[in-house]
């Protein structure tokens, strides 16, 4: 009886069938690779870039917020300066005769009665100034406010940022 027994030259792991399937995942696996590494380095730059323009974003809004405390500096020393004049002259000794000329009825003081309504005048419009001042104090500081929570939040999302493109950086990274 004959025994049908394969040819010893037809070897398996020689075989052209075998050897185009294993080119063909090398040479597939190779190519991911090269893309998967092109992958990476696309995501690191965006993650580098986003972490970048958050940063100049926060600083931008720290600029913001730094002159808005400057500005409110400011307004605060103009009001303070205001304010002080204010009492100053009210404790002084020609506004309290001015004032008392408005409670007389003496006759031949024409003169200190438009003294005194020219003070009144402008006192009425220094008082007003330092109002404004003050409105102007409470606006600006309201502002610097939600300046300083945007200043902030910007710094969180930068620090998360620079987080993200560290650990992508590190995928990179081989024990």
């Amino acid at each position: 009886m004959a025994t049908l027994k394969r040819p010893l030259e037809d070897d398996i792991s020689e075989s052209p069938t075998k050897k185009l399937r294993f080119e063909d995942l090398k040479s597939n696996l190779d190519a991911l690779l090269a893309v998967a590494t092109e992958h990476h380095e696309e995501a690191r730059l965006t993650a580098v870039d986003s972490a970048y323009d958050l940063e100049e974003s926060w600083k931008d809004s720290e600029d913001k917020k730094n002159a808005t405390a400057t500005e409110l500096e400011t307004l605060e020393g103009k009001r303070d300066v205001c304010a002080q004049y204010i009492s100053d002259m009210k404790s002084s000794s020609a506004f309290k005769m001015l004032q008392n000329v408005s409670k007389t009825e003496v006759n031949g003081i024409e003169k200190l009665t438009q003294d005194h309504q020219k003070l009144k005048d402008s006192m009425e419009k220094l008082e007003s100034l330092c109002s404004d001042l003050e409105t102007q104090i409470q606006t600006c500081a309201a502002r610097l406010e939600k300046e300083t929570k945007v200043a902030e939040d910007l710094k969180k999302k930068h620090e998360e940022a620079e987080e993200k493109a560290q650990e992508i950086a590190g995928l990179n990274e081989t024990d």
